[in-house]
């Protein structure tokens, strides 16, 4: 009857696995916030990025329309 787990023995096992799922839960939520967080910075460079753009677009046309005048 060596073989064999006592009450005790499931007891833990319970414990271990309630331990590692809870583990799980809390690193998949904050790898969900970093995720969102990546997002947000992502789509604000993006944004800068295209205003970059923008106001260099509209220097070079008003140099391009100054020369012609």
């Amino acid at each position: 009857m060596e073989g064999r787990k006592g009450p005790e023995s499931e007891g833990g096992q319970e414990a271990t696995v309630t331990v590692l799922a809870m583990f799980l839960l809390i690193i998949g939520a904050l790898l969900i916030l970093l995720g969102t967080v990546l997002v947000v910075v992502g789509v604000l460079v993006i944004l800068m990025g295209m205003a970059l753009i923008a106001v260099a677009a509209f220097l070079l046309i008003r140099r391009v329309l100054g020369r012609r005048q």
